[in-house]
């Protein structure tokens, strides 16, 4: 089936465009809004004796009021080019490329996901943003999904026969959002690798503004490069896995009902690290950041000050092996007038502290321990010229 430069808004009743095929779906240039009765569109080649694919190009599925803005249920790949579902009386879009099977744990389908182009908007409808079930790779560029009554993403793909990784990528000169949504900004469930750039997920209402969980799985990453969480309801983001996690610039600050960050990867016995640099931690309900690894912990050019019912950070390794470093490159970093601890710190390993300032704190400046009964490291504080 093949769909070009075609309008099917304004239904009365029903849906604006439904198609039900066993072959390939691809629709170019086509809107289907505003249909009074029904979904935007309602696209499936689930019923394919073998998996077809799914393909839009520019194409917009806005202000229907009785459902979502586009459905799609694959046994095959979908990809979605500069596509818009907002202000739908349901979801924005509702993506299905698992089939889940029921008792067997699994998708029935193969299918991946990828989201490439400018101008990928859901907003503002009554239910999800964005919503994914997936158990191979999912590639997302360039998303806006704000101001929805749930999450503004939610990704299932975590089904028993997942594969793949989950990619949130912003291309140069764009950003992804997910703020203001009335539960949690981004919602993922992966046995994959997990890899955000260029987010801001800010003032969703009574959730958290991210949870990631890959722990059911052995050894993936997640990783979090110019991502912001802040203002959120609850913690601005929740991470947890069985792998190493990295986070290189961003923020979450001014959470108001939660710490800014907490980063579990303790759900493995493996040795894992947890890095962040270049992020800011302040002003949050509770404690700016927590970690908790398995491994060695590293802060460079991190922040947690005024933190109203915590520390600035903790970090907690001594349940693992690793040592933990936290130091200024650019000169000092603050861990200021927070009502707790400046700096909390648990580990068996060698804990390094290079360039610090915690200032002001209800409680110390500095809490270090690591005289565990197995403990091998020293205590080291210093500065640079």
């Amino acid at each position: 089936v093949s769909i070009t430069n075609v309008d099917f808004s304004g239904t009365i009743s029903g849906i604006g465009l439904y198609v039900s095929s066993t072959g390939a779906i691809q629709l170019t240039d086509v809107v289907s809004s505003n249909s009074l009765g029904g979904a935007g569109a309602y696209l499936s080649n689930e019923i394919a004796y073998k998996a077809q694919v799914v393909k839009i190009t520019r194409g917009q599925f806005d202000n229907n009021v009785g459902d979502n803005g586009i459905t799609i249920k694959s046994l095959g790949t979908v990809t979605l080019n500069s596509v818009q579902a907002s202000g739908n009386g349901l979801m924005g879009a509702s993506i299905d490329v698992c089939q889940y099977g029921g008792g067997s744990g699994g998708c029935l389908a193969s299918g991946g996901l990828t989201i490439t182009g400018s101008g990928n908007v859901f907003n503002e409808n009554a239910s999800y943003g964005l919503y994914i079930d997936s158990r191979n790779n999912i590639t997302l560029n360039n998303i806006a999904a704000d101001g929805n009554g749930d999450d503004g993403l939610s990704i299932s793909h975590n089904y028993s026969n997942s594969s793949g990784n989950i990619s949130l990528i912003a291309s140069k000169g764009n950003t992804n959002s997910f703020s203001n949504n009335g539960s949690l900004g981004i919602s993922i469930a992966s046995l994959g690798n997990i890899t955000i750039s260029g987010a801001n997920v800010n003032y969703n209402e009574g959730s958290y503004g991210a949870v990631l969980n890959n722990a059911n799985a052995e050894g993936k990453t997640i990783r979090l490069t110019n991502c912001n969480f802040d203002n959120n309801d609850v913690t601005g983001v929740s991470v947890q896995t069985t792998g190493t996690i990295t986070w290189a610039g961003g923020g979450a600050s001014g959470n108001t009902g939660g710490v800014g960050a907490n980063l579990n990867n303790t759900f493995t016995v493996a040795s894992k690290t947890v890095s962040v640099s270049n992020v800011i931690f302040d002003e949050n309900a509770f404690s700016g950041l927590h970690i908790y690894a398995t491994g060695s912990i590293t802060l460079t050019n991190v922040s947690g000050n005024g933190n109203l019912n915590g520390h600035g950070a903790e970090l907690d390794n001594s349940s693992g092996y690793g040592n933990v470093t936290v130091l200024g490159t650019y000169g000092s970093v603050d861990f200021n007038d927070n009502s707790h601890n400046g700096l909390r710190i648990y580990s068996q390993g060698h804990i390094s502290l290079t360039n610090i300032n915690a200032n002001g704190n209800g409680s110390d400046g500095l809490d270090l321990t690591n005289d565990y009964a197995n403990a091998y490291g020293n205590i080291t504080v210093k500065t640079t010229s």
